[in-house]
């Protein structure tokens, strides 16, 4: 048997067991995933209302009925994530509304070192910031990475007609009668199970960019004419601008010509770091050479980054050298990261098995309660600290 065949023997068996178990964990679901439910103290705390009067004169005021059935003859309590949003509103919690002439912020989350929680930490936070604060913002999400497993966590159940980011970038469409790109690139973030977010999916045809931008810039040259590559992602972003407040970028593992038209439109990044010795060191060579990425995308035009900081992910508070770790790291770079670490959790890994966020399941129901609680908790910490620093590029108090 030659390689090729042994390569392609293996592939296909993995992609029967990844596409067996995802038909398993997702059937018979909304979306390909489950709705998020509150029960009745969980709700309390997402809206606001203070104590259980005060939710019960909410609910019947907005016609929502929160009895749904259990197990036998007992009802549960429950609300879902579209009745928690109506009902902060209905506590005073308006919607955001952007400073004029104020652009979405754009976070790129990135790292070059494997395994360092990039894409489950896009997919959180995204999901968190769209769920957990009160007020209501537009969520939108761009997959970078063909692997597609952010697309994955957010919206599996894609149909073969649905556009993804590479499409976008290249043009690969034909536009109908009156219609504008503009248009396409709205109606192609697809909504999700959560709320005011929506998603501009990744497939494997994706990596086709990269021998894209090569044509156009080996076209340009012979003509002569001046071309920048990192402009594709720019041109999307402009075409949704006024559907999105904030903008959650995930990269490929390698800064690609996706992964530097991420930096060039950013106006923030966010660097998940764990604390080994290993990673650190790899890291410090990644910010070198970031350093000179950004030089070289500047002189073509890139602005000034609001914010540029590193999340320390994945401490085992557990183990002494990690613990030190991250104090060595505070001291040496301590207004470049986020004031809250991440830990290790089960939870975040679980659910991900499961293609969810922590965001996506209630406490209540889950037999890893006080895991689950935790995750959310930590994810919420940051969260709350991106809200900041999106207000202050905004110049909101």
């Amino acid at each position: 048997m030659n390689s090729t065949l042994k390569l392609k023997q293996i592939a296909e068996g993995l992609k029967t067991l990844s596409s067996s178990k995802k038909n398993d964990q997702l059937q018979k679901t909304n979306n390909g995933k489950p709705v998020r439910t509150y029960n009745k103290a969980e709700a309390i705390k997402a809206t606001g209302a203070q104590y259980a009067l005060k939710l019960a004169e909410a609910c019947e005021a907005l016609g929502i009925n929160p009895k749904v059935k259990g197990e036998g003859k007992r009802d549960l309590w429950r609300v879902s994530i579209d009745e928690v949003q109506r009902l902060r509103e209905h506590f005073g919690y308006a919607p955001f509304v952007r400073p004029p002439n104020m652009e979405p912020v754009t976070y790129v989350i990135e790292t070059l070192k494997g395994g360092a929680g990039k894409t489950t930490e896009t997919a959180n936070i995204s999901v968190g910031f769209a769920t957990e604060l009160k007020t209501k913002y537009r969520v939108g999400v761009i997959d970078l990475d063909p692997q597609g497993t952010l697309t994955a966590l957010l919206k599996p159940n894609l149909s073969e007609g649905d556009f993804t980011a590479g499409d976008l970038l290249m043009r690969n469409f034909d536009l109908d009668e009156g219609e504008t790109f503009e248009q396409v690139c709205k109606d192609a973030f697809l909504p999700t199970n959560t709320p005011n977010l929506r998603l501009l999916p990744a497939s494997v045809n994706d990596m086709r960019f990269d021998l894209y931008t090569e044509k156009r810039r080996l076209d340009a040259n012979k003509s002569g004419e001046m071309y920048n590559a990192y402009l594709h992602l720019q041109d999307v972003l402009d075409a949704v601008k006024d559907e999105f407040d904030i903008i959650f970028i995930d990269t490929p593992p390698n800064l690609n010509s996706a992964a530097m038209s991420a930096h060039f439109s950013a106006s923030h990044i966010s660097i998940p770091l764990r604390a080994s010795e290993n990673d650190r060191d790899a890291a410090y060579k990644h910010m070198e050479y970031l350093a000179g990425v950004n030089e070289m995308l500047t002189s073509l035009g890139q602005r000034e980054k609001s914010d540029i900081s590193l999340i320390l992910s994945d401490i085992d508070r557990r183990s002494p050298s990690l613990s030190q770790s991250v104090i060595e790291i505070r001291e040496a770079v301590g207004q470049h990261c986020y004031m809250d670490d991440f830990t290790h959790s089960d939870a975040v890994t679980r659910c991900a098995k499961e293609f969810m966020t922590v965001f996506d399941l209630s406490p209540s129901g889950s037999k890893s309660r006080k895991s689950l609680e935790s995750a959310q908790n930590q994810f919420v910490k940051i969260i709350e600290e991106v809200e900041v620093k999106a207000l202050r590029h905004w110049g909101v108090n």
